[in-house]
């Protein structure tokens, strides 16, 4: 269950959100306010660890597809080798997985989880995850501007912003775990066909 700590985290931001939506029904402009703080921006206690949000679960997750495509393809560029031909392994490792998620976050996403659509949409370069990561901070900063001016329509705006960072967080941590399957079948393979020894030379190089 631990490779599906990101998804208990969402499950309690979502619990956080219900309060803050609570909280402006009853006027409490000044809690929601800091509930959604707490979620989007991060900060909070949780255990024994500070929760970093929407926005550090994003980021962390986008960092680690890069991380987990890089690796794989430097062995391979290393060794001057062709990638094995693993599809088959790939996707039925990684099939279990996403139905995992499609079963944790089922009660936080309108429309579920789509594998494959999750690695279409996560196959994007630098420039547009910086986008994507700047355009929802500005909608979260948007949210908290109405919440200070105790506009009630900002249950509206929370309510569609955590459902969209949501989507994207369910969508890279798919993307995650596709590529990390992928490299570690990669080098289970090369394993097979190259020496140890060569291969750890390979991993030292890198």
């Amino acid at each position: 269950m631990h490779c599906h700590k990101w998804a208990v985290l969402l499950k309690e931001r979502k619990e956080k959100i219900d309060k803050a939506l609570a909280a402006v029904d009853s006027e409490n402009f000044a809690t929601a306010k800091k509930l959604v703080s707490e979620v989007f921006h991060g900060g909070f206690p949780v255990g024994k660890y500070i929760d970093q949000g929407m926005e550090g679960s994003l980021l962390y997750h986008m960092a680690m597809i890069d991380k987990m495509v890089a690796e794989p393809k430097l062995i391979l560029q290393e060794l001057k080798v062709e990638a094995p031909d693993i599809e088959e392994q790939l996707w039925r490792f990684y099939s279990d997985f996403s139905s995992d998620a499609s079963e944790l976050t089922k009660k936080l996403l309108l429309q579920g989880v789509n594998s494959g659509d999750a690695i279409k949409k996560t196959s994007i370069g630098a420039k547009e995850k910086i986008s994507l990561f700047n355009e929802l901070s500005k909608r979260a900063q948007s949210v908290e501007a109405m919440l200070e001016k105790e506009n009630p329509e900002a249950k509206r705006e929370i309510q569609d912003l955590f459902l969209d960072w949501t989507q994207h967080i369910v969508n890279m941590r798919l993307r995650q775990e596709y590529e990390t399957i992928r490299g570690f079948l990669i080098l289970v393979e090369l394993a097979k066909d190259v020496e140890v020894e060569r291969l750890n030379e390979a991993f030292a190089r890198i």
